[in-house]
């Protein structure tokens, strides 16, 4: 079928009869018992994510997190207590 054809059908027709093949596909499935329930039944255990459990290095990566965008604005005289000192106010 070319798109002129395609044109000349109703547009319900073609929904009515997109309707009536997936009910004669669905049918099909039922009578051959595909896709109505699993072949098997799977069972397993989920493996726990990997984290970096090191509390250490992760404390620390949150405590300089901020400190580039700082430095790049304060040029290399940027010192570490003010950093922090204007991370504790809320400025970072």
């Amino acid at each position: 079928m070319n798109v002129e054809e395609l044109k000349a059908i109703a547009t319900s027709d073609l929904v009515n009869e997109l309707k009536r093949r997936f009910e004669e596909t669905s049918e099909a499935q039922a009578a051959l018992n595909i896709g109505t329930k699993p072949m098997a039944q799977i069972n397993f255990q989920r493996q726990p994510t990997n984290k970096n459990k090191n509390k250490m290095r992760n404390a620390a990566v949150q405590r300089w997190e901020g400190w580039d965008r700082y430095n790049a604005t304060h040029g290399p005289n940027a010192s570490r207590k003010a950093f922090f000192k204007a991370k504790r106010e809320g400025k970072i």
